[in-house]
């Protein structure tokens, strides 16, 4: 009897211990799966911060002034600089313009750019809606004069 009844304490002890491995293998599963999801948003607010870098950065034929000097042209002499025929602001319009083409739109990606800071630049339309739910955000402010600065937001919607 005494034989049996160490066997039953032993199984028993058995199930307790695959029940607590069970237990803390979901913990461990559950506690690896949180950081995935914080990695992908720090990708996302990534990719928006160098996208916007870089469009700031591109040469165009204005000139050979960057989209940067355009938008702070635009900003502050509401487009005084000739590019063509057209001003400064719609010439960088349609740059921008193609550029989210060339990458939001053609990654099926929804986004919402908008400029604040200076009429001239907020009357930009890019034709866009605001991100309805999760999005990930970069706003870049542009100083123009010294005291005087423009905020570029880029949202890439989820």
């Amino acid at each position: 009897m005494r034989r049996v009844r160490g066997q039953m304490e032993i199984m028993g002890l058995a199930i307790i211990i695959i029940l607590v491995s069970l237990g803390l293998l979901f913990a461990v599963q559950w506690m690896l799966k949180a950081p995935k999801e914080q990695v992908q948003r720090a990708k996302e607010s990534v990719l928006a911060a160098n996208f916007m870098n870089t469009m700031l950065g591109i040469t165009t034929d204005c000139n050979d002034r960057t989209v940067r000097e355009l938008l702070q042209d635009c900003a502050l002499t509401g487009g005084i600089t000739k590019c063509g025929e057209q001003t400064s602001c719609a010439f960088v319009q349609d740059i921008l313009q193609r550029l989210f083409d060339a990458t939001f739109k053609r990654w099926n990606t929804k986004y919402h750019f908008a400029m604040s800071g200076a009429t001239h630049v907020e009357q930009l339309n890019f034709n866009t809606q605001p991100c309805p739910g999760e999005r990930e955000q970069k706003k870049h402010p542009l100083p123009v004069l010294p005291g005087f600065e423009i905020t570029l937001s880029l949202e890439i919607c989820r």
